[in-house]
């Protein structure tokens, strides 16, 4: 199963402004993105919603296939867009450090040794989920660094509390570190109902993501397919939809 590639595309032009996504800050409202742009992302959540029965307290995970997280903005989008236009109540789950802010006045991001409690008990706190005010989105961050996550992800009870999380919510979008720079979106693969891969064109090689498609799959994990991100169209978008 795949995710075709043309639609949720992201072109340079739509990424004019990348440069400031580092300082994202989560809101309630969209981000301003073109609304060419929003109708790709929700078109993305169609996909990944037919392809999972539009089943309940689904868990979806996200890894950019290159260095840094260059899909964090893509995920954070789909995450209002899912939570604005369906009214669900939706998770966006950060793993390790995020180009993006807690939203104001959600306070200090929970320490990793409370973490690490919550989980070894299998429970979710409080204290460890934001809601987005004025929206049914909330957000929480895990791992302040990504040396310190093993020792969370690892500890048998994560399945447990990942369950917790899906009873929660109606669909919690997982925003992992990248395949070339960590292995902890592959090694919690089999948590999720699904891995979808955010490849920017032009920067990785096709044989570099079908290793990291088979590594997912090794570690029992289903990929549902590859974004194509930031793809340049040297000839005119509106003629490769009449061919």
């Amino acid at each position: 199963m795949t995710i075709d590639q043309d639609e949720p595309a992201l072109t340079e032009d739509d990424h004019q402004e990348e440069d400031t996504s580092r300082a994202l800050v989560i809101r309630g409202e969209l981000s301003g993105l073109p609304e060419s742009l929003q109708d790709k992302i929700f078109a993305l959540h169609r996909r990944i919603s037919l392809l999972l029965e539009r089943r309940q307290g689904s868990v979806v995970q996200f890894a950019s296939a290159q260095r840094e997280r260059e899909g964090s903005k893509i995920v954070l989008e789909l995450a209002k867009l899912t939570a604005q236009r369906l009214d669900r109540k939706v998770l966006l789950f950060a793993i390790g450090p995020v180009p993006y802010a807690l939203p104001n006045g959600a306070g200090d991001p929970s320490s990793d040794e409370s973490w690490e409690k919550s989980v070894r008990g299998g429970i979710v706190l409080e204290d460890h989920i934001h809601s987005i005010e004025g929206t049914s989105l909330s957000f929480c961050q895990i791992g302040s660094s990504v040396e310190t996550l093993p020792a969370i992800l690892d500890n048998p009870k994560f399945d447990t509390f990942v369950n917790v999380l899906r009873s929660r919510f109606d669909m919690v979008l997982v925003d992992c570190p990248s395949m070339a720079d960590s292995t902890i979106a592959a090694r919690i693969a089999s948590i999720s109902d699904g891995v979808v891969l955010i490849v920017d064109a032009g920067k990785t090689r096709w044989q570099v993501i079908k290793n990291q498609i088979r590594e997912i799959q090794a570690n029992r994990g289903s990929v549902l397919g590859v974004v194509l991100n930031k793809r340049r169209f040297y000839i005119p978008e509106f003629i490769y939809k009449r061919l």
